[in-house]
Formats: C-alpha cells, sequence, structure tokens
C-alpha cells in the first residue's frame, strides 16, 4: 500500500488532479488486497487447524487489524472505477488511499507494541513507539497535503447526476465498507481508550462484533447483488427490476426450499437467500455477457466463455471475486449458526454420538518425537452408521515451551467438518473431548481459493495505463 499511497500524495504536491496515478497504481492496490485477502483466510485456516478452540475467526485485535485495511482498499478498488469513468470522487479516493495506508502502518504497530492483548502479538517491545511516531507524522503530513491541495481536488470533479445509478450504488458501497471498518476500529480499540478514560478495561469480545457486522455485512452482500444490474448515469427502474427477475426468484426459491426442509434460523436463511441472490445475479452477468458475443460471432458457448473473459478481465475477474465471496458467505453463516458441539469424558470402548457421528474411543497412548511428548488419542468413526476410518487428536509437550499444542483431528467432507480434540485425561482408559460437527467450513477455503483466482484474473489484464501507450507508441517511431 506504500507505492499507491506514495503516488497520491506525489500527485497532489505536484498539483496533478487527474487519474493517471491511479491508472498507475492498479495493479499495485491489487496486488496488496490480494496479499490482504490471502493473510485474512490462511490466518483463518491456521486459528482452524492449529489453536484447537474450534472456530476459524474470534475478531482477535491482530485479526481486525489486517481486517481494517482489507475493507477500505475494497472501498477504494471500487470506488477508482468511478473517478476513472466519470471524473467523480476525487477527494474520496484520495482519503481512501490515505487511510487504507495509515492502517496498514496501525495494524504493525498493534502487533508490534504489546498494547492489546492478542493469541498472534509478538509481545511488548519498543518498535511499537517508533511506528507510532512515523504514523502520527504520516497522518499529520497527508492531512497538510490534502488541505492545501482541496480546492485543485475539488476543481473539475464531475457530480453523481441521479440518485439510482451504478455511481451512487458504488458510493454507498463504499460507505458500508467504511462504516464497517469504523465498528471494527472502535470495537477493537474501545478497551484501550476505556481504561485510558475511566482506569477500567472493558473488554468487547465476539457477541459485539456479531451484532454489529452481521447486518452490515447482510446489505453489502445485497449491495453486490444490486450494483452489477445498474446502469451507468442515470438508470430506468423498470429495466432494472426486469434484470433482477432471474436473481430475485432465485434467492426467493432458496428461502422456500431452506424452509421446506426444516431449516431453522430466520436470519441464517434471510442471510442464505440473500447470497444466492447475489450468486443469481453475477451467473446472470456471465450468461447475458456470453450470449451477446454467441449472437455477434456465432462461437460455441465455450470459446465465447473464454474469449469474453480474456476481452474483459478487469471486469469478470472482479465478478469471480464475487462469486469467491459468495461461497465464504454460505460456509461462514453456515458454520456460525448450525455449528453443534460436545464436551464429554469416555471410557475406553465406549462412543460418543453427535448428529450422524459415532466415535468410539479405543486407547490412549504415548510416545516421543524429536524430543517432544505426544500423547495420541485413537478413535473409530462411523458416519450413519458406515465405519469411515480412524481419527487420532494429539497433544504435544514441549521442552521449550510450558504449554502443550493442540493437534485436532479433522474428517472434512463438502458439506461438514467433524472437528475432534482431545481436551484431557485422568487416566489412559479415562478421556476427554470436543467433538464440534461444523458445516460448510470447506466453502470457506474453497472461497478464498477462487478470490485468488479472480484477483490474478483481474490483475494480469485491463487496458494499458496512457502513459504505457505513450511509451510503447514513441518505441514504435522510433523503430520504425
Amino acid at each position: 500500500m506504500a507505492v499507491p499511497f506514495a503516488f497520491g500524495i506525489a500527485a497532489l504536491i505536484l498539483k496533478k488532479m487527474d487519474s493517471e496515478w491511479i491508472k498507475l497504481t492498479r495493479r499495485w492496490t491489487l496486488l496488496a488486497w490480494l496479499f490482504l485477502t490471502l493473510g485474512n483466510v490462511i490466518g483463518g485456516w491456521w486459528a482452524y487447524l492449529e489453536l484447537g478452540w474450534g472456530g476459524y475467526w474470534a475478531w482477535d485485535p491482530v485479526e481486525n487489524a489486517s481486517f481494517l485495511p482489507w475493507l477500505t482498499v475494497s472501498a477504494f478498488l471500487h470506488s477508482v472505477m468511478i473517478q476513472e469513468r466519470k471524473n467523480m470522487l476525487k477527494t474520496w479516493n484520495v482519503s481512501l488511499i490515505i487511510l487504507s495506508y495509515i492502517l496498514t502502518l496501525f495494524g504493525t504497530f498493534l502487533v508490534r507494541s504489546g498494547i492489546l492483548t492478542s493469541v498472534h502479538a509478538f509481545g511488548d517491545s519498543n518498535l511499537g513507539t517508533y511506528f507510532l511516531v512515523f504514523m502520527a507524522f504520516m497522518m499529520l503530513f497527508s492531512l497538510y497535503i490534502v488541505m492545501t491541495r482541496y480546492g485543485l481536488i475539488k476543481k473539475d470533479s464531475s457530480p453523481i447526476e441521479a440518485y439510482f445509478s451504478k455511481e451512487s450504488s458504488f458510493l454507498l458501497n463504499n460507505l458500508i465498507l467504511v462504516a464497517a471498518a469504523f465498528a471494527v476500529f472502535w470495537g477493537t480499540m474501545y478497551p484501550l481508550i476505556s481504561e485510558t478514560f475511566t482506569g477500567t478495561k472493558v473488554n468487547v469480545g465476539a457477541p459485539y462484533f456479531d451484532k454489529v457486522m452481521a447486518p452490515i455485512l447482510l446489505v453489502l452482500i445485497v449491495l453486490m447483488g444490486i450494483c452489477p444490474l445498474i446502469a451507468w448515469k442515470k438508470a430506468v427502474f423498470e429495466k432494472f427490476m426486469k434484470n433482477t427477475l432471474w436473481p430475485l426468484a432465485m434467492g426467493v426459491a432458496t428461502a422456500i426450499i431452506l424452509f421446506a426442509i426444516g431449516v431453522k434460523g430466520i436470519y441464517a436463511i434471510i442471510g442464505l437467500s440473500a447470497t444466492s441472490f447475489m450468486f443469481g445475479t453475477h451467473l446472470l452477468e456471465f450468461a447475458r455477457g456470453i450470449s451477446a458475443r454467441r449472437k455477434a460471432t456465432k462461437e460455441n458457448v465455450l470459446k465465447a466463455a473464454f474469449k469474453l473473459t480474456i476481452k474483459n478481465q478487469r471486469r469478470y475477474g472482479g465478478y469471480i471475486v464475487h462469486i469467491g465471496i459468495a461461497v465464504i458467505a454460505v460456509g461462514v453463516i453456515s458454520s456460525h449458526t448450525y455449528s453443534t458441539e460436545v464436551l464429554k469424558t469416555v471410557d475406553a470402548g465406549n462412543s460418543i454420538k453427535t448428529g450422524d457421528y459415532s466415535l468410539k474411543f479405543n486407547e490412549l497412548t504415548e510416545h516421543t518425537k524429536n524430543g517432544n511428548g505426544i500423547v495420541v488419542a485413537d478413535i473409530d468413526v462411523t458416519y450413519k452408521g458406515k465405519d469411515i476410518g480412524k481419527i487420532k487428536p494429539e497433544k504435544i509437550f514441549y521442552e521449550t515451551w510450558p504449554e502443550p499444542s493442540t493437534e485436532v483431528a479433522i474428517k472434512t467432507n463438502w458439506s461438514q467438518d467433524l472437528y475432534v480434540v482431545l481436551s484431557s485425561w485422568e487416566n489412559k482408559d479415562k478421556v476427554t473431548f470436543m467433538v464440534k460437527v461444523n458445516p460448510f467450513v470447506s466453502w470457506i477455503w474453497m472461497g478464498g481459493i477462487i478470490m485468488v483466482i479472480g484477483t490474478a484474473f483481474a490483475l494480469i489484464g485491463g487496458r494499458p495505463t496512457t502513459s504505457r501507450y505513450q511509451i510503447n507508441k514513441g518505441i514504435s517511431r522510433v523503430g520504425g
């Protein structure tokens, strides 16, 4: 994020208020967003596999520190399209790129300073002070540059012509993303703010974030389904409703099916139906594009789909990212709402039953590897009465660390994970296990992979910038 930030500030200092700096740094911004996405997804995957608490996201301060710039960079990537196309939102884009860069510094400060307790933090060190001073300097410097150039930024900036347009929907999307970032920032820093002003440290846990972020992210999903269907400049409501018909029908059909098969939880059903609507919109966009190309070129479906996406990599790469987000949303909503947990102590030879699974505990054994003591539980697993093999959750005891490490045993299929943790034991024949059934968690990792593919696709696509075109043209003249 330092590169697009530097170009943005340089453009202000040099009083170049066009969109050239955005075009020059588009790939840098996408690359930064790609690594933020990878960091968040892999971090969740690591927490799920290695920490042994059964989840993948706990709204930990350092998790939040990586999520904050992801939200603001996501807003920036959408709003720059408005400036490139319509010469709008110049002030907003400059503010977003500054905020995104400052938040990356803030995340590093949070990890290195030790001011907030986190399983991810590197402990107390004097590095935090240096980052705090540098962050404060960059904030004041950026604010000074923006204030002294504010008149130039506003000059020649076009206003939004209609409330019902793609431009307005993108701006609303941006406002919600920034509101989400503020909500996460406030919840993360409130314990420190409370302790500073009242002397009492008030902990803000996952319930706050779940209650605040769930409706915000639901609105974002709905907007992601609406935005592609709205026309630029000024949309016609009747045409918009006609375009929305099939995705809306898909969302309603999802709700009806979920009710019919006995799925509980009205909020989860609303979330899954909204996700289905958003997914339907992007399928429709691909279908309409392929159909239009086939009419014009008489190509077969596969060739038309390939040519369409190759010639519009930036647009359809973005759509692939949105589809990845839809897949992640299904995993998050389902696992958060419908996960089941059993904590039970069993004797050797006895079983634990949860849902369609039966786990028979056979024995507890101990051995050493590389100087570390390892305690292993041997368990036979059946699913709907059918033997599906063994699992072996472990505890590893290191000579150099007082707490044992948990090695989780997981059985995964496309719809759910069986997640087993060896919690404790009285003796080798009496052991306590935590057994969870987490639906659709594997969809989160699959959605992350789809997002990475879509981002990489958009990263290598797009039209060349003006400068590159002029350079190539100059080279060809010299060569000619």
